[in-house]
């Protein structure tokens, strides 16, 4: 293969890694959308604290879905008391 197939070929493959990224992602989000449907407050404070205590790195992605919820249905001041408080537990 000449080089202008390799540089196409590349192209293509990183073209084709991008979209399995996006389509991975998207499903991952769903999943735990699905997963999530019709939870109880406590179910869900159940999932947090579970994760937490577990501090298993596979259990983020299902954390940031639920910090996107939240960041979705919230105020503005509700916005602010968040960031504060992660500010100030990173130690800014």
């Amino acid at each position: 293969m000449n080089k202008k197939g390799r540089k196409e070929k590349n192209k293509l493959s990183c073209k084709i890694k991008g979209h399995l990224e996006v389509l991975m992602d998207l499903n991952i989000r769903q999943a735990i959308y699905d997963n999530i449907r019709g939870n109880s407050q406590s179910q869900f404070q159940d999932v947090i604290e579970d994760a937490m205590k577990s501090g298993e790195e596979k259990m983020l992605p299902g954390l940031g879905v639920l910090f996107e919820l939240v960041w979705k249905h919230i105020d503005h001041d509700m916005k602010t008391q968040i960031l504060e408080a992660l500010a100030k537990s990173s130690g800014k």
